[in-house]
């Protein structure tokens, strides 16, 4: 009976640092697939109308444009929504008002998700047109 014993550890712990290294990108890749939606909309060219200013912080807007399928959450046709409390939502806030004040046309492009108003798809970024 032969028995062989492995004296080179540098094989062993390599081995495990690869298997280890393979573990945390599978936890990374399901991570990402988790918070991923599994659409989003956008709302085409079109005017702003129907924009409404919560006590929260809520806005809710709408657009005259088109707009794709829109996920499941959101609801009310054609509605988005965004929190003007932060950082990134004082910039849209201010960025929609100065494109309804110069009558200029928005594209809004939804995150896939309703996470700022229950029944309107939350606003990933917009851009103004013309």
């Amino acid at each position: 009976m032969l028995i062989m014993i492995r004296t080179d550890r540098s094989t062993s712990s390599s081995h495990e640092e690869h298997m280890k290294a393979r573990i945390k990108l599978a936890c990374l890749a399901a991570a990402l697939v988790a918070v991923v939606p599994a659409w989003s909309s956008t709302a085409y060219q079109g005017q702003l109308q129907d924009m409404h200013f919560m006590s929260s912080g809520i806005v809710l807007i709408s657009t005259t444009g088109s707009r794709t399928t829109a996920p499941s959450c959101s609801t009310v046709a054609g509605r988005f929504a965004f929190d003007s409390t932060t950082a990134g939502g004082r910039t849209m806030l201010a960025g929609l008002i100065a494109a309804e004040a110069a009558d200029r046309s928005v594209v809004i492009v939804g995150n896939g998700t309703c996470s700022a108003y229950a029944d309107s798809e939350t606003i990933s970024y917009f851009y103004v047109v013309g």
